[in-house]
């Protein structure tokens, strides 16, 4: 997330068992803003009392950061980067986090080095999301 200690506003994409995953997990200072998913259904719907956008619309909200909660994690980063998302803006979580399956550390810093996550402060903020997991 953001360096500083300003709030972070996200974003998270998928409304299903792993965007509930990642939204028990957000950091203090980490503020929803909304919810996205391309299930049409989901989006006439509040989910967790969230509005859920269609992914059309996330170029018109302000936001920080957009967490892809979804095992379909690559077709929704090309979604996003196609629409104008800056990479910078996306975070991809582990499908073993989503999954429920256990993470030993130094399989997390494996994975997420090969997911191109370079950001040594994000990786050390998803291992604490893993530790509070109990993973």
């Amino acid at each position: 997330m953001r360096e500083d200690c300003e709030s972070s506003r996200v974003i998270i994409f998928g409304c299903s068992k792993g965007g509930i995953k990642v939204f028990q997990a957000l950091q203090p200072g980490e503020e929803v803003i909304a919810f996205a998913d391309n299930d049409r259904s989901k989006q006439a719907a509040a989910f967790f009392g969230y509005r859920v956008l269609d992914p059309d619309r996330i170029p018109d909200v302000e936001f920080d950061q957009i967490l892809i909660a979804s095992h379909y994690s690559d077709e929704i980063c090309d979604q996003l980067l196609s629409i104008g998302i800056p990479a910078s803006k996306i975070i991809l979580i582990s499908r073993e986090f989503l999954s429920g399956k256990p993470i030993k550390q130094r399989q997390a810093k494996t994975a997420f080095a090969l997911m191109g996550i370079m950001s040594l402060h994000f990786l050390l903020r998803l291992l604490a999301i893993f530790r509070r997991a109990g993973l």
